[in-house]
């Protein structure tokens, strides 16, 4: 981490050059994102487009993301592979989807036995499908409230 030494005698380059002498912090990434951040992935319509319209397709997806197991570590290796982007994964957080579509995501979540809410309203929308809890957790929040009084 390195901070830059000249706000302290010119805080004006904050607004002035931010993208160049303004900057505050500079920081290292090794590429390596930590597995509290990985725990929510935003999933927009472009992401899903290719299965939203078909409910077999939809449930593979969710199944792929969610169900899917974290490859063991194991010596005869047991356990499915997992896409790397879904190490981790909590929940999927669906953006800009229809209220259709919507309905159509809870479906396939509730027939795979994923627990999934929705939050907001008109176009701003969300849709939340969580992994399920562990046997012996509770999740503490109530499964899918359904989009059908929904109209956008």
């Amino acid at each position: 981490i390195k901070i830059n030494p000249r706000l302290e005698r010119e805080p004006a380059l904050v607004t002035f050059a931010p993208l160049t002498e303004g900057w505050l912090v500079q920081v290292s990434f090794n590429g390596k994102i930590p597995k509290y951040l990985q725990r929510s992935r935003a999933v927009s319509r472009a992401d899903i487009e290719h299965v939203v319209e078909d409910p077999e397709a939809v449930r593979a997806w969710l199944s792929e993301h969610l169900l899917a197991t974290v490859p063991s570590d194991d010596a005869d290796g047991a356990g499915s592979e997992l896409p790397e982007a879904a190490r981790g994964l909590q929940q999927l957080t669906f953006d800009g989807l229809n209220s259709k579509e919507r309905f159509l995501v809870h479906e396939a979540a509730e027939d795979l036995g994923l627990p999934s809410t929705s939050r907001g309203v008109g176009a701003s929308r969300q849709l939340i499908v969580r992994r399920p809890a562990p046997t012996g957790e509770a999740d503490g929040e109530e499964e899918g409230e359904e989009d059908e009084e929904d109209e956008e």
